[in-house]
């Protein structure tokens, strides 16, 4: 790949952001054909535990003479920790995101999650949650591909908590943001997020979120104004998520359009020359 980027640009700068890609960044780095920075947009050791070789590798590409960056400061504190080499927020382009205001009339209805069906996401927190409320709001789950059997463990969940999820497969952009604008809150029960793009897309059709508060989430919940419950236990944290949604149901909180304008186009840019200049980016 290294010689195909030569062959087309000569010379580039080049943003590392999978693991996989630790051959490319050492060969660019051997070849002097430019700058190299790794985007470090989680930690395999959190997403990936049982899969030691990818959280080695994750190591070795950290361990190159780069900066590294990552999509939020919460999660550039993780990194810094589990990596053990200084690592910087960078701010990704989220005011990019299509933004739609809301429409005329529509009422929106129901609570909707979305993510790969891994424990990570935290899909069995929101519904024993669901299953505390006395009126529980209709469910939606957007599941794309993951672990078949911690599906499986929620759907038995929803059954045993007496929760109806209507389970949709994963689906196109489009259709998942028209199920956004027509829901009456997004929620994010992530056991850890380094940043919730899914969280940043409600946001930019003015959809109510509530999350945990963990990692970059918690620093977009907090830049939007929208709730994040504290996941200190497990018992006490689904406790908070259905109280959360009680009263975010009967009196959703607004979404203010300038929420993600924070993390535009010119940031990113800027983000990024001031880490490949060894200064770091200053949020």
């Amino acid at each position: 790949m290294a010689h195909l980027l030569a062959e087309t640009c000569g010379s580039a700068d080049v943003v590392i952001h999978n693991e996989e890609l630790l051959p490319l960044a050492e060969e660019w780095l051997e070849w002097g054909r430019g700058r190299v920075l790794y985007f470090s947009h989680g930690l395999s050791s959190q997403e990936h535990p049982d899969t030691p070789a990818l959280v080695e590798l994750q190591h070795e590409l950290a361990r190159l003479p780069v900066p590294v960056c990552a999509p939020s400061p919460a999660q550039a504190q993780i990194a810094r920790h589990v990596l053990g080499r200084p690592v910087e927020p960078l701010r990704l382009p989220l005011a990019l995101l299509p933004q739609r205001e809301p429409r005329l009339g529509a009422i929106r209805r129901g609570v909707i999650a979305a993510g790969r069906f891994v424990p990570q996401k935290g899909f069995d927190l929101l519904i024993r949650a669901l299953g505390k409320l006395d009126e529980r709001p209709r469910c939606t789950i957007v599941g794309g591909h993951g672990d078949t059997q911690y599906e499986r463990e929620c759907r038995m969940l929803a059954s045993e908590c007496e929760v109806e999820v209507s389970w949709r497969d994963w689906t196109t952009h489009e259709e998942l943001t028209e199920m956004l604008v027509l829901s009456a809150l997004l929620a994010v029960p992530s056991r850890f997020e380094p940043l919730g793009l899914i969280a940043a897309e409600a946001i930019a059709v003015h959809t109510p979120v509530v999350g945990f508060r963990v990692g970059g989430l918690a620093n977009l919940l907090d830049a939007a104004g929208q709730p994040a419950v504290e996941l200190t236990d497990e018992e006490s944290a689904v406790d908070g998520l259905a109280e959360t949604i009680r009263w975010m149901v009967n009196d959703p909180p607004q979404v203010s359009g300038s929420a993600l304008q924070h993390w535009d186009a010119q940031a990113m840019v800027t983000d990024l020359e001031r880490s490949f200049a060894g200064g770091g980016p200053q949020w």
